[in-house]
């Protein structure tokens, strides 16, 4: 299969890829909000949206600020044990974790679930 046609059949993710390759990348730990504000104080990162029977959506840095404030802040649950997805907007949440990097920013992957 062409990785870019490739689609998250399944959460938890095992594997970060792009439209070119697979990474060698690992999942390090979980993030709450207070987390991934920290680190966007630090400086950019990448996000990465994994939404079965959807493509990975990469969110290139220069835009990450943005959306923080109008996606993901809102979103991101805090206790991974008991999610209850009417606790949030939509009815959708994020299981946000950051992942060994490739680049040299750090790499958030948000698994949604709905």
């Amino acid at each position: 299969m062409n990785l870019c046609d490739r689609i998250v059949t399944k959460i938890p993710l095992e594997i970060l890829w792009t439209s070119e390759n697979e990474l060698e990348s690992q999942r390090i730990d979980y993030l709450t909000p207070t987390i991934i504000r920290d680190l966007l104080k630090q400086g950019e990162v990448y996000f990465i949206v994994a939404d079965v029977g959807q493509k990975l959506l990469w969110i290139q840095p220069a835009e990450c600020y943005e959306f923080w404030k109008s996606e993901i802040h809102k979103h991101v649950a805090t206790n991974l044990d008991k999610i209850n997805l009417e606790n949030y907007p939509g009815n959708y949440a994020y299981i946000a974790s950051k992942w060994t990097s490739y680049a040299h920013r750090p790499v958030v992957l948000l698994e949604k679930i709905h």
